[in-house]
């Protein structure tokens, strides 16, 4: 199996338990100043570097915050994933790092025992593998011909994916109301099990509002997560327990990750920028 890149892994930018090192876990603190900043520099870094065709970001509010400038750079929508929530700390959220580490290494060094009114890690390391396992097998090679996914960009008002129906291979046609009421599509109106359509032609682009994109780059997926995410996805990677609200030097608030197939059937992380690399556009 030959290396390949697989997907994009990017750290919410900085909120103010950030700024402060303190633990932010199921708290939900927006982005500061700063942390909308690096958000904005990660997008135009993205956007420049690769060609994604799909976001899904955690449902804390920092994480879609950063997601959402990525999203309007690439071009697509954001998707929320509960699978990416961040390690449930319980009592710990919020406390000041240096002085409650002790308490978390404790945890780490008893992986089953449940923090109170959080998650153990063994249980929040098993959460992160699940989603990865499926998240990893996505390829947009094989999504559905005519969503954008299967190789269609949005070039108009509408967004191909909502409004494509593809009843068979050879079959595809779209249901949306301003389409149907289009001039440009009168001849291609027809009804299908009672419904009326348009046939469209996903090999040349189906009308005025969706083309179809070149094929000049590969297209990756791109998930906006937490530290702890990231560090516990390294970990089970690497078949080690490190800390997973440590990590900091990796990744770092408005961060980038890629992660990558190996030789051997394994994958790996490779950090790619953190906040000083975005901050220079590198």
């Amino acid at each position: 199996m030959s290396r390949e890149l697989l997907g994009l892994l990017a750290r919410h930018g900085e909120t103010a338990l950030n700024a402060s090192n303190c633990y932010r876990s199921r708290l939900d603190p927006p982005l500061n100043d700063n942390g909308l900043t690096e958000a904005d520099r990660l997008a135009a870094y993205i956007t420049k570097k690769y060609k994604v065709y799909k976001v899904v970001s955690s449902p804390m509010l920092r994480a879609i915050q950063t997601a959402d400038a990525i999203a309007e750079k690439v071009g697509c929508k954001v998707n929320q994933d509960r699978g990416l929530f961040p390690w449930a700390l319980g009592f710990l959220a919020g406390k000041d790092k240096e002085q409650y580490d002790h308490i978390l290494r404790f945890y780490v060094k008893n992986p089953t025992q449940e923090i109170p009114d959080g998650e153990s890690l063994r249980d929040f390391e098993e959460r992160v593998e699940d989603f990865f396992r499926d998240a990893l097998k996505a390829n947009y090679s094989e999504a559905p011909i005519g969503t954008l996914e299967g190789g269609y960009d949005e070039r108009g008002p509408f967004h191909c994916a909502d409004c494509i129906h593809k009843t068979a291979p050879s079959q595809p046609y779209c249901i949306h109301s301003e389409i149907l009421s289009s001039v440009q599509m009168k001849d291609r109106a027809m009804k299908v099990h009672g419904q009326r359509v348009v046939q469209i032609n996903l090999q040349k682009g189906c009308c005025e509002y969706v083309k179809p994109v070149e094929e000049k780059e590969s297209k990756i997926q791109l998930w906006v997560t937490h530290t702890s995410i990231i560090v516990t996805l390294g970990n089970i990677f690497e078949g080690k327990r490190d800390m997973p609200e440590t990590g900091d030097a990796d990744v770092l608030p408005g961060g980038l990750a890629e992660i990558w197939s190996k030789d051997d059937g394994d994958y790996e992380i490779i950090p790619v920028i953190g906040q000083e690399h975005a901050a220079e556009g590198e």
